[in-house]
């Protein structure tokens, strides 16, 4: 399991993206957006993934998730079996994106490099509007994230 987090402290409106070579994951590799200016306290237990809104991609599916509260909750917002990255190493590049504004959260998916981004899921939902860190997160074997990663927030 691992992540790194970039600070945005304050934002309301953010649209961050990232490419990657995925892992071989039956869990997930993703991008997400973070509430809480502590979110460098992350742990692998899950404990501390509070306050905010992920999608990854995994074997069999793509989902956007939310947290809230200190257990966390974890809420399912959207789930899509149709999209996935099987349970090995992809050679192909993986695209993935966060957008959020107020109570409306958006999500986005590019595979390979002859794809065009495409909408994966679209929530209304107001358990987070303030942003103080995005991330990148990977939890299985081989996973790469591509450098740069691309954040823009207002």
């Amino acid at each position: 399991y691992s992540f790194s987090a970039y600070d945005i402290t304050g934002k309301s409106k953010v649209l961050f993206y990232a490419f990657m070579h995925v892992g071989a994951s039956t869990i997930g590799n993703g991008v997400g957006i973070h509430d809480n200016a502590t979110y460098g306290a992350l742990g692998a237990d899950g404990t501390s993934n509070k306050n905010l809104y992920q999608l990854v991609t995994a074997d069999t599916y793509i989902d956007l998730y939310k947290t809230t509260g200190g257990g966390p909750t974890w809420t399912e917002l959207g789930h899509d079996t149709t999209i996935g990255n099987k349970t090995v190493v992809e050679t192909n590049v993986v695209g993935l994106a966060i957008f959020a504004d107020g109570s409306n959260v958006k999500s986005f998916a590019k595979w390979g490099t002859e794809s065009q981004w495409f909408p994966v899921e679209s929530v209304s939902d107001s358990a987070h509007t303030n942003y103080d860190q995005v991330y990148v997160r990977y939890n299985g074997l081989s996973a790469r994230f591509i450098t740069p990663v691309y954040c823009w927030a207002s």
